[in-house]
């Protein structure tokens, strides 16, 4: 895949490293210190498994070894299942151990009962060399250059050739560089360290590799879970632009059936291609700070880089929300949010094997697919998404073209038929691995469950925590369907909203709670006595405004603040006091900016307890809506008998 596109594929961190060593008979593990940050509260093993390079007796050679770099995380239990769970990276090429200590939450309910395993798959991180910084190089380099998609494809070809041909270490033989053998890897990994079974959670590329796990060594697989699933009989590259356009219109979709979003971003698709168009027809050039090289880098805005940029983001799930935003802000000539996180793609390249990407995808993918067949799925799609992600296909075809990869079993695009438990998972937004797929993998599995998760991007597993515990439960025990009612509660995307810069009071009494005072005008009571210019309750969309009446202060600090959402160790000082109709109302600014929560909270003793509390999404909305709203709520709020 080209440059801007190909980097969105990349899941796991890690640098890399290649060895070779003497042959031996069985797979054997042996002890090394961990090279990542050990994270607390977990024993862990670390070492490298030697494993044959290839099992067909034409490749072997006197260098026919190598190791894969494996890392245990001891369950917590001391009577722990005797089956581990072994994870199972994307790609191909995503490396995983340099990421373990930011995954270890994602995996911390399961090493309750089982061993977790994580390793590097071979030819990626320090399971080997397969490497092409010359690519990290050409993505930095073309972000100001204004050339044609097709040309960025043909530059982009030509420096993973010439990787091909200078980097790869002599010993490296890529014809050995495949599923089939990455699955009988993850077989001699169960062995060597002393299991007889695993559970697999496989996740995008990992999912093809546990069903071929799967289909070629049954006997070591208890369970398996497979999360934003790649079958092996479908066509990823046919079916490129179809599934992408898919992803955009859920999006669109979205938008446009939440109040609050399509109220702040009408429109939403017409937007989108107008600017694409605009975009491709007056290119702008920008300059941004680049965060994660600590460099600023102008960068030349075109209507394939804004789609590519854009599809990337919809594999991330907490970036969903803000793509509407990052829509509207494009087509007024403002980039900054977008810029961001492109800036973050591309330093995530440096850690992704382009190299085996190529070698997988060539080898396993384009070899049963062409270009007619693309471009006949595409028919009726919108211009802009059919023509660049039809250049990038056949980019992919004459890349393969040249690459050179060798024959390939016909079994290698057969669905797998297996009665192994299994869960499938995908996410409502995915834009590479869309739920179709996942319902075609299933339809082979006579044991599975399959589960597809509202609002969530590329993998479940690490989008939601309700995927989290449907999978925990699930591997605890693979033969009973789990309980998925987690599901049915998730929200829909919190699209980030513009800020409310304009609010029209009127006189509100509510009976039932015993007030009267003010609301915005055509703002929506989702709750008695809680206001918000959105309708929709759970969760209630900032901003608010909250008339509450606890029993006492004290629990509803406790509640809210000190034990509740806000987490402050003690309730800071209060910033000032506002006399009004007999009261002096204790004011208070309490605050997440983690979450995007900023409340202004007022506090009143008597005899009862009356607490106004106004909610923002930023520090700036706050210091609006103090003086437009929270101060006159209270001026004018007063006590009416409480209807009985």
């Amino acid at each position: 895949m080209p440059s801007m596109l190909r980097f969105v594929f990349v899941i796991a961190l890690l640098l890399s490293v290649r060895v070779g060593l003497a042959q031996s008979d069985a797979p054997t593990f042996q002890m090394a210190p961990c090279p990542f940050n050990r994270p607390g509260g977990v024993a862990i093993e670390c070492g490298y498994v030697t494993v044959t390079e290839s099992r067909s007796p034409a490749l072997a050679d006197d260098t026919n070894q190598i190791r894969l770099a494996v890392a245990v995380f001891k369950s917590t239990s001391t009577r722990a299942e005797p089956d581990p769970v072994i994870y199972l990276d994307g790609g191909p090429g995503g490396h995983t151990l340099d990421s373990v200590e930011y995954m270890v939450s994602t995996f911390q309910p399961m090493l309750l009962n089982h061993d977790v395993i994580f390793f590097d798959q071979r030819g990626v991180g320090f399971s080997g060399g397969l490497d092409c910084p010359a690519y990290i190089d050409f993505d930095y380099a073309i972000l100001d250059q204004d050339m044609p998609f097709d040309e960025v494809i043909r530059q982009s070809n030509e420096v993973l050739l010439k990787c091909r041909d200078e980097n790869i270490p002599a010993d490296v033989n890529l014809a050995a560089y495949t599923t089939t053998e990455n699955a009988a890897d993850v077989r001699d990994i169960i062995q060597a360290l002393g299991y007889s079974q695993a559970n697999l959670i496989g996740v995008s590329y990992g999912t093809r590799l546990a069903l071929t796990v799967m289909r070629d060594h049954p006997e070591v697989v208890r369970s398996a879970v497979i999360d934003a699933v790649l079958p092996l009989q479908v066509s990823p590259d046919a079916e490129f632009p179809v599934n992408a356009q898919r992803a955009f219109k859920t999006l669109f979709d979205g938008c446009a059936q939440d109040h609050a979003c399509n109220l702040h971003y009408p429109d939403l698709e017409t937007v989108f291609y107008d600017t694409v168009d605009k975009l491709n027809d007056n290119p702008e050039t920008v300059t941004a700070f680049d965060f994660y090289s600590g460099q600023k880098r102008a960068v030349l805005v075109n209507g394939d880089l804004f789609i590519g940029g854009l599809f990337g983001l919809l594999y991330q799930t907490t970036e969903i929300p803000n793509l509407p935003r990052y829509i509207y802000e494009a087509s007024q000539g403002t980039y900054d949010g977008f810029l961001d996180d492109l800036f973050f793609m591309v330093y995530q390249d440096d850690y992704f094997d382009e190299t085996l990407f190529t070698n997988i995808g060539c080898y396993e993918e384009t070899a049963f697919e062409d270009l007619d067949t693309a471009q006949a799925s595409s028919a009726g799609l919108p211009a802009p998404l059919a023509d660049m992600f039809l250049s990038q296909v056949k980019g992919d075809f004459e890349l393969c073209a040249a690459w050179g990869a060798p024959p390939v079993p016909a079994t290698e695009n057969d669905a797998v038929i297996s009665d192994i438990p299994t869960l499938v998972t995908v996410g409502e937004y995915d834009p590479i691995t869309p739920p179709a797929w996942a319902r075609l993998a299933a339809s082979t599995l006579s044991q599975s469950y399959v589960y597809e998760f509202p609002a969530i991007g590329h993998s479940a597993l690490f989008g939601t925590d309700c995927a989290v515990q449907i999978t925990t439960a699930f591997i605890n025990d693979p033969n009973q369907e789990p309980d998925a009612s987690c599901i049915a509660n998730l929200p829909p995307p919190l699209f980030a909203t513009a800020e409310i810069v304009e609010v029209h009071n009127q006189p509100y009494t509510s009976d039932e709670l015993g007030f009267r005072g003010i609301v915005p005008e055509n703002w929506f009571e989702v709750e008695p006595g809680v206001f918000s210019p959105y309708p929709q309750l759970d969760p209630v969309q900032i901003p608010v405004i909250a008339y509450r009446f606890p029993v006492t202060l004290d629990d509803y600090i406790s509640r809210i603040i000190t034990q509740g959402f806000y987490a402050y160790d003690k309730l800071p000082p209060s910033t000032s006091t506002v006399s009004a109709n007999g009261r002096d109302w204790q004011i208070y600014q309490i605050e997440r900016p983690d979450e995007k929560v900023y409340t202004s909270f007022a506090f009143f003793e008597g005899d009862r307890t009356y607490v106004i509390g106004v909610t923002a999404n930023s520090a700036e909305e706050r210091a609006f809506l103090y003086d437009a709203l929270f101060i006159p709520a209270i001026q004018a709020f007063e006590i009416v008998e409480p209807r009985e």
